[in-house]
This record gives C-alpha cells, structure tokens and sequence, in this order.
C-alpha cells in the first residue's frame, strides 16, 4: 500500500502540547491538522474499522487504493491511517499516563479519553485565568510599566487558552484596575476606543 503520508505528523514544541489545562486550544490545533490531512474522522470515530479484510481478486489483479481522506478504506488502510492518528495524538501529549490517557485502543478513543479526562480541568483552568486578570488591582506605590507589563503578559496567557478577550474589553478591564486617585483620569477614556491611548 504506497497511498499514505509519507511524513510524520506534524510535532508541537512542548509550550503548546496537552497539559491538562489546555484542552480547547491544543484540540482545535489537533482538529485543524487532522483536517489538513484528511483523518479527522479517525478522530471523531466516522470511519469505522472494516469488519472483514479485502479479498484479493482471484485473477490477480491489484486492488485500487482508496485515498487518504476516503470514508472507505480497506481494512489495511484503516490500520495504517489509523496509527497515524494515533502518533499525532500521543506524540503532542506532555504526559499520557500522568493525564491517564490509555493508548493502546484506537485514536478515537484516545481522543475521547484526552477530551473527558481534561475538558473540564481546561474550563476550569481558563475562567480563574480569566478571574485573575479580571482581580489584578494597580496601586499607587506599584511602577506603572511594570504593571502594564504584567497585565499584558496575564492577557497573552488567558488568550493562549482560547479565550477571546477583546482589545476594547481589556481596557475597560485596565481601567477598572485602578485605584480611586486616577479617576479623574479614567473617566474621560471609557469612551475612547483606542487602548494605546487608555494605557499611556
């Protein structure tokens, strides 16, 4: 059978693996990359494993090969294309016993085991990000740039998880972060639209 990827799935550097906190970000990378190379249904499980291997034609003949994205492999296709998957996975997971992924069944049902054993720790994970950024309070004793800095740094980390925060939403979270002495300051920019100049 020479109808298959010639090269390995594509490895992620470790910042961006699954860790256990990460699920929504790590999945739609896995999700985009399985799509890219058609065996996305490996994932979800819609290609099922043939029940009965191909029978060779009796005169001899070759048997066409089905192309890597076909929802019909032939039983030795789906094995081959299937293991693929499952290197795709195991290879971009930080820690699969520590996650308690078990890989010795299909990648459907790794994938199923990497989404049920850390959906919801990623959730969790990403709404006390969400809450930190949302606590985080400037004084007047603090070094401003420092504290833009680290705003900015919480903000990138929160997004890093899929969260969506918009320019327009973090300056008002910006501004609300700031003591009653800059009032007379911060009043006039809950209007302004352009965050470079709320955060001057």
């Amino acid at each position: 059978m020479t109808n298959t990827l010639g090269s390995m799935p594509l490895l992620l550097n470790d910042s961006s693996k699954l860790d256990g906190t990460n699920w929504s970000w790590w999945s739609n990378n896995i999700q985009t990359m399985a799509q890219m190379q058609g065996v996305h249904g490996y994932l979800d499980g819609s290609i099922l494993m043939p029940s009965t291997p191909t029978i060779q034609p009796k005169d001899g003949s070759t048997i066409p090969e089905t192309p890597w994205n076909s929802t019909t492999p032939s039983l030795d296709e789906w094995k081959t294309w299937d293991a693929w998957t499952k290197i795709l996975l195991t290879i971009n997971i930080k820690d699969v016993d520590g996650l308690g992924i078990n890989t010795t069944g299909t990648a459907a049902s790794i994938w199923k085991m990497a989404k049920d054993n850390c959906e919801i720790t990623s959730e969790m994970t990403k709404i006390n990000a969400q809450e930190e950024l949302r606590t985080i309070k400037y004084t007047d004793d603090d070094d401003f740039s420092t504290y833009l800095s680290i705003m900015h740094c919480k903000l990138s980390q929160v997004r890093a998880m899929g969260t969506t925060i918009s320019d327009n939403t973090f300056k008002v979270i910006l501004l609300n972060s700031l003591p009653k002495t800059w009032n007379s300051a911060v009043a006039p920019l809950y209007n302004n639209t352009s965050l470079t100049e709320a955060i001057q």
